[in-house]
């Protein structure tokens, strides 16, 4: 993992701390469980909406408005791609980064870039079978409404149904990839 240092003849030392290492030998880790066991992709999803909502409440601490035209502009990407679902995805994926970005934490953006390419990277066709564009659409626009308001809990709460309502969508395209 890159945190001790070997000197043949001289000792073991301790290397200063750098998080990467450990993080890539994480993502390496559970990057090879998910290729074999779905409930690990379960799991990690999991991971992912307590990360989400968390964010979302440290996030709206931070709001400025060049953050809030940020979002809207994601926004407004993916209603011009409702119909292109790279494109509509990767506008979804940079909204969700930039309220990461938003808690100015570099451990958390971290954690969520990882756990955003391991999911993404790991059942990449999987996730897309049983999506709603349309729904997701809605849904990010609700987690921006509230934000715009600074109202932590309405987004906090928009966050929790947008994660559980890709969550659905997420088991219903694991099951018909297992059938």
């Amino acid at each position: 993992m890159g945190l001790i240092e070997i000197k043949v003849g001289d000792g073991i030392y301790v290397k200063g701390v750098n998080f990467l290492p450990y993080i890539e030998s994480v993502n390496l880790s559970i990057s090879s469980r998910l290729q074999m066991e779905r409930d690990s992709f379960i799991k990690l999803w999991e991971v992912r909406k307590i990360l989400e909502v968390g964010m979302i409440d440290l996030s709206t601490l931070q709001i400025t408005e060049p953050f809030l035209k940020s979002l809207r502009r994601c926004i407004e990407e993916m209603e011009k791609n409702i119909g292109h679902q790279d494109a509509f995805i990767s506008s979804g994926i940079r909204f969700h980064r930039l309220i990461a970005e938003a808690g100015q934490n570099e451990i958390l953006i971290l954690i969520w870039d990882t756990l955003a390419n391991l999911i993404r990277r790991s059942h990449d066709k999987i996730y897309r079978i049983a999506r709603s564009p349309k729904r997701s659409l809605l849904a990010h626009k609700r987690i921006y409404s509230a934000l715009k308001k600074r109202n932590i809990q309405k987004a906090v709460e928009a966050m929790k149904q947008h994660m559980s309502e890709e969550e659905k969508a997420l088991v219903a395209a694991l099951e018909k990839c297992k059938a």
